[in-house]
């Protein structure tokens, strides 16, 4: 089996069509300007985060790595989670997320991802995992329960069915999330993107 990319399982959960243009049908991707301020401020914070006690998370001791791979078979996925919290009790994933959006459905996914890849380490339990929101320098405490679980496998499946089968997927659920996209102009029934007040239009 080839193994995917987390971050592939991310994009999924936002817009399915996303893994398509990718994988399926490659196209010329042109990067808004938004993603590279973004790998700018990630790369700051993981260099700021080496100087950031434990209290910050909660914790009075344990030990942090940054940038640690992790793969399963099970799930046929691949990545490099952001940092790693270990104690003699329990290992701690954590994700930086530069997004004013908040803990979003598809970021808890790709943190639960990497615990659950995690798990087939050895080491100490990993029952949870910490989400570091960039703008406004909040952290949520994510609980690995059995229905979340449960959504990182349909969405691992989900995406190697786009893969497999080739068919190309519905739009995002959202029109809002085409604003930014690096490939609207390729989905045609998303092109050009809805303007601020046909945005409230569609809402209600």
């Amino acid at each position: 089996m080839i193994l995917l990319r987390v971050t592939d399982l991310k994009q999924q959960l936002y817009c399915p069509r996303v893994p398509y243009w990718i994988y399926v049908s490659p196209v010329e991707r042109r990067l808004p300007p938004k993603v590279a301020f973004g790998a700018a401020d990630h790369a700051l914070l993981s260099r700021l985060e080496k100087r950031r006690t434990l209290r910050a998370y909660g914790l009075r001791e344990g030990e942090r790595r940054f940038r640690v791979p992790v793969g399963s078979q099970e799930l046929g996925l691949t990545g490099i989670l952001d940092a790693l919290i270990e104690t003699e009790e329990e290992r701690i994933p954590i994700e930086y997320k530069d997004t004013l959006g908040g803990l979003r459905k598809n970021h808890r996914i790709q943190l639960c991802a990497y615990g659950m890849m995690l798990r087939e380490t050895d080491g100490p339990p990993v029952k949870r995992g910490l989400l570091f929101i960039i703008p406004t320098g909040r952290v949520h405490e994510v609980i690995f329960t059995s229905a979340l679980e449960r959504q990182v496998r349909e969405a691992a499946r989900g995406l190697r069915e786009t893969l497999e089968t080739e068919r190309f997927p519905p739009p995002a659920d959202r029109a809002g999330k085409c604003r930014d996209c690096e490939f609207l102009r390729f989905c045609g029934d998303r092109y050009p993107a809805p303007q601020t007040g046909e945005l409230r239009a569609m809402a209600g």
